[in-house]
């Protein structure tokens, strides 16, 4: 059959009128003096060439460069000397976070009221726990400038919900937990030191400072300078462990492992055939300075001095409601039987405290002075029972590895009930007088004995505040020969934990009564 040819139209062209052809072949015709003046007309490609060869040419050299780089192989680069290739720059919208650059979270940015952080960070302290002893949590605040987040804000009672339910979040949240940022990352442990430190171990705590070797985008704990482990150490961490968690294996690059199998023979002795190891112990925390170990259920000086080692960047070191400094101290009521008579097992027995014996406490504070030399901030907060250990001259290294230290926290850690809030009542039991059955039905009694307990123990700091100033303003200026040794030591503020002047007005006439011989009022 015929192929079926489809019919093909053309446009006729059309002549322009004899007019405008003679109009326009005309020479004084000014629309034929604007032709010839006027460029061809240009379709839209070429209009959009011709822009962007006009954009390109009005760049400065290094962004022209950048528009079209010349890839060189990287081998060449060093002999031809020739630059690298800057990367392309970022996107709109895009961050960089780790070196890795990452896109916003989409929606709008948080209200500041969830970002903004308390102040109770360095003055105020936790919510007191149901069975905690009030007293003793009353007047001991968190790290200094650890940063905690406001009180009923939406990151304190997310951090609670995280602390509350810490075991399923580092069953289930293993993965995500090792992203936060370092600031929430202290902050987190602090909160689970307090609302649930029997859950606080080191399996989580790995988890949570896994780098970015071992997870994708984790944070690391490079940067990490405040650890609170309050009323955390003898719940669940111990610390024993504490070494293996304070460091962590690097490899070595370009270890040689030993070639030769367990009892091979070398070919000859010269061959160097020790085991070079693939890992190094390294610190986690280069940068801790902070770390608070107050209200361990388990303490142990002999562990303490032990991992004082890898605690050498250390300014701040809390250690409130710690025992005698002693490195035996289950072997406190034990002796040995010789024949010249009964010997202590340890350095200290049960009565030592009591006889004022605190060799052994004055040599092992001794001790860690010499492995904290950069100490500037100490909580010995509810250490009363021994505070005397701090102003023998066998003692602390007040004057050579404590030099730097500035504040030290003493206080007794409470107050008698009377003096908590401003008012004479105080000064109304004290002089009262009243027959002893008296006082023992009314109370009076007991709260005059909780003034005479009180003011033993500030009198006790105030001893020891002058005994270690006097230290470090004789013997830390001038050695015995009279030549100066070094720059003049700053006096050691001892903090007290309170600040209130009626409570300072209050110790102060409860003094000058007992120096007047009036103790008697006080003290039934």
């Amino acid at each position: 059959m015929p192929r079926k040819r489809a019919p093909k139209y053309t446009k006729p062209a059309t002549a322009p009128h004899p007019s405008l052809t003679s109009s326009l072949n005309s020479k004084d015709s000014p629309r034929a003096s604007a032709a010839e003046s006027s460029p061809r007309s240009s379709s839209v490609n070429d209009l959009i060439q011709q822009y962007r060869r006009n954009h390109v040419s009005k760049l400065p050299e290094q962004t022209r460069d950048d528009v079209n780089p010349h890839t060189v192989h990287p081998s060449l680069r060093a002999i031809l000397h020739v630059p690298d290739t800057p990367a392309p720059r970022p996107r709109p919208g895009m961050r960089v976070v780790g070196g890795r650059r990452g896109r916003l979270p989409a929606g709008p940015p948080p209200p500041h009221s969830w970002l903004r952080t308390g102040t109770r960070a360095s003055t105020g302290s936790f919510k007191i726990r149901d069975g905690m002893n009030k007293s003793a949590l009353k007047h001991v605040g968190s790290l200094p400038d650890l940063k905690l987040p406001e009180k009923r804000s939406l990151l304190d009672m997310t951090l609670k919900a995280l602390a509350r339910n810490w075991s399923w979040h580092q069953e289930y949240d293993q993965f995500y937990l090792a992203t936060l940022p370092i600031r929430h990352k202290e902050a987190l442990i602090a909160y689970i030191a307090f609302y649930n430190p029997q859950n606080l171990d080191f399996r989580g705590l790995d988890l949570l400072f896994l780098d970015d070797e071992e997870l994708e985008d984790a944070t690391g704990s490079e940067t990490v300078t405040h650890l609170d482990f309050a009323s955390a150490i003898g719940a669940a961490i111990n610390l024993r462990d504490m070494p293996g968690f304070l460091t962590k294996k690097q490899p070595v690059s370009g270890a040689k492992q030993d070639t030769l199998q367990h009892g091979d023979v070398p070919e000859s002795w010269d061959t160097f055939s020790a085991n070079i190891p693939a890992a190094i112990s390294v610190s986690r925390f280069p940068s801790l300075t902070h770390l608070s170990l107050a209200h361990a259920a388990e303490p142990s000086w002999k562990r303490l001095l032990a991992i004082s080692p890898h605690l050498v960047t250390l300014t701040h070191l809390s250690l409130a409601y710690w025992p005698i400094p002693s490195l035996t101290p289950n072997a406190i009521t034990a002796y040995r039987e010789t024949p010249a008579g009964n010997v202590d097992y340890g350095a200290s027995n049960f009565y030592s405290l009591f006889d004022g014996d605190l060799d052994e406490a004055a040599g092992v504070l001794r001790r860690l002075s010499k492995t904290t030399y950069c100490l500037q901030w100490l909580d010995l907060t509810g250490c009363g029972g021994w505070i005397q250990a701090l102003a023998r001259e066998d003692g602390a290294d007040w004057c050579g590895a404590w030099r730097g230290l500035e504040t030290v926290k003493i206080g007794q850690g409470w107050l008698p009930s009377i003096i908590e809030e401003e008012g004479p009542r105080w000064q109304a039991v004290a002089e009262r007088k009243l027959s002893e059955d008296e006082a023992r039905v009314t109370g009076v009694g007991k709260m005059r004995a909780e003034l005479s307990t009180w003011v033993s123990g500030e009198n006790m700091i105030s001893r020891i505040d002058r005994i270690v100033n006097a230290m470090r303003l004789h013997r830390g200026n001038s050695s015995s020969t009279g030549h100066n040794v070094g720059p003049r030591l700053s006096i050691i503020d001892f903090d007290r934990g309170w600040d209130d002047w009626w409570i300072a007005d209050a110790l102060t006439k409860i003094q000058l009564m007992m120096a007047t011989g009036e103790a008697t009022q006080i003290a039934v």
